[in-house]
């Protein structure tokens, strides 16, 4: 168990929640505008299902290796590897040129999820008390379903009066947030 100030923790959570809230948000988001994605990129279904499908792939696939990885390595250096990878993927995906480089990107920031998603719980874990804890994963927990429920409102509303691009624009300045903070919060490690 980790002590540390109340301030401390609590940018600690909400570095976790908004990498807990990223990869269901953008998973459901890039589902959610594929239809627009095509007719964009003029390309076909068979094409274009990749965008989410190739996102979702690293997740289930490379947790619990990328977990034991955090385990070895360091749970704050792979958690902030993760921000990174989502931190690429998203830059690359908002100025993609074409639908395979959105793919290409889509599966790094899947990388970058498959890192977020179990380190955000096991920090939080780490972090908070005994009787903290359970309020703390509550709020982590949260924002996995305030991810699920928002992307079709939000990602609709981006798309609609912003554009597509904009949709990752916004990941990216979330992710970059979600990054310096940990620098703040979690310090050196």
């Amino acid at each position: 168990m980790i002590k540390l100030s109340s301030g401390r923790k609590r940018l600690i959570l909400f570095t976790t929640s908004l990498a807990a809230f990223q990869t269901p948000y953008n998973s459901t988001v890039l589902s959610f505008i594929t239809p627009v994605l095509g007719k964009y990129f003029h390309v076909p279904l068979d094409v274009l299902i990749y965008v989410p499908i190739i996102y979702l792939i690293p997740l289930p696939t490379l947790m619990i290796t990328l977990g034991r990885l955090s385990d070895i390595y360091g749970r704050v250096r792979m958690f902030r590897i993760g921000f990174i990878l989502f931190l690429i993927g998203s830059i690359l995906g908002s100025i993609a040129p074409n639908i395979y480089i959105l793919i290409i990107a889509s599966l790094i920031m899947g990388f970058g999820s498959s890192i977020l998603s179990p380190g955000s719980a096991a920090i939080v874990s780490q972090v908070f008390p005994e009787g903290e804890r359970g309020f703390a994963l509550g709020i982590n927990a949260m924002a996995v379903y305030l991810g699920l429920t928002s992307a079709p409102f939000f990602g609709g509303l981006i798309t609609q009066f912003l554009g597509w691009r904009f949709v990752l624009v916004i990941t990216t300045i979330l992710t970059a947030i979600g990054l310096v903070i940990s620098w703040f919060s979690m310090g050196g490690h």
